[in-house]
């Protein structure tokens, strides 16, 4: 006996009008999430979200230094604490007014917060920690702290 049931294809599901279609936009919603996710895009999850910066961080010297992308960040709207061996940046990357109210075919530019926060890999002197934000790139200089330097000590292996 034929099945009464006619298999459909996910594009033909997406082109009905019907109770299904919110689930499929979910799928779409999540398939996107997770090939950014294991594709390392992280700043690109919806477009409202919070968002994970990436991060370079090495030593130059006595300095630790950490360089983040922030593309569209103003300074203004960024933050940095140092709270121990703790770096944290928060910010907000703010939606454009003047194309708030507009239709969009597809949108793919983010706004929302972002926050990071990283472990040092040594003390650092909080007071003379400076940064700068240039062309979407965050370079901040943690110095080692002087107490951290005189603590090297060589170690006899017997």
């Amino acid at each position: 006996m034929p099945s009464m049931l006619t298999r459909r294809t996910p594009n033909e599901l997406a082109n009905r009008n019907d109770l299904f279609n919110p689930l499929l936009n979910i799928r779409e919603t999540l398939d996107a999430m997770f090939n950014d996710l294991f594709s390392g895009n992280t700043m690109s999850m919806s477009p409202s979200t919070t968002m994970l910066p990436p991060v370079n961080m090495h030593q130059e010297g006595e300095n630790l230094v950490i360089e983040a992308m922030m593309p569209g960040i103003d300074k203004e709207n960024l933050h940095l604490t140092c709270d121990r061996n703790v770096l944290m940046i928060s910010g907000e990357l703010k939606q454009s007014l003047d194309r708030k109210d507009q239709d969009f075919l597809r949108r793919e530019f983010v706004h929302g917060s972002l926050h990071r926060s990283i472990t040092l890999p040594m003390d650092v002197d909080p007071s003379k920690i400076k940064a700068t934000l240039k062309n979407g790139l965050l370079r901040i200089m943690l110095p080692q702290h002087e107490e951290a330097r005189r603590q090297k000590v060589n170690i006899k292996v017997d």
